[in-house]
Order: structure tokens, then C-alpha cells, then sequence
């Protein structure tokens, strides 16, 4: 389930677990609201984190077109014995 600590202008979304009841949902929010200064909503918030962390690249050769790779079987023997 999908909260919302911020503005409709500038949301600042959280996800708690929708099994919660109504009375821990709110418990949650106000918790998370208290101490909202504590989280970090992207990563140029996080001093100190190295940007390869977060960063993904992917090594493309321009002029190459993507293959779609041929799906792997997967027994239904998993965790018995041969």
C-alpha cells in the first residue's frame, strides 16, 4: 500500500504492507511523518554514497541490435537428488 508524506504538488511516496489494520496504518504514517527529516527521497540526498552504487550502465555497441535470449526450462525435481 502506497502512502504519501509529501504534497499532491511534491509526493514523497512510502510503501507499507497492505495486510496492516487501519489503527497500524495510521500508527505508521504518524510514526514516518515524525521523523520524515530522516529519509533521504533520492540519491543526491545521500552524502557519501558512491554514484556506482545507484548507477547502472549497460555496455550497448552502437549499430548492434538486442538478441532476446531462449528461455531456460527449469525442472520440477528442484531440491531432490539425482
Amino acid at each position: 500500500m502506497e502512502l504519501n508524506l509529501g504534497t499532491a504538488e511534491e509526493p514523497l511516496p512510502i510503501y507499507i504492507s497492505a495486510s496492516l489494520t487501519p489503527e497500524e496504518e495510521n500508527q505508521y504514517f504518524d510514526l514516518l511523518s515524525e521523523y520524515e527529516d530522516l529519509f533521504t527521497w533520492s540519491y543526491k540526498e545521500m552524502s557519501g554514497l558512491n554514484p556506482k552504487v545507484a548507477v547502472h550502465r549497460l555496455s550497448i555497441k552502437k549499430g548492434v541490435s538486442p538478441k532476446k535470449a531462449a528461455p531456460v526450462a527449469f525442472s520440477s525435481r528442484v531440491g531432490t537428488r539425482n
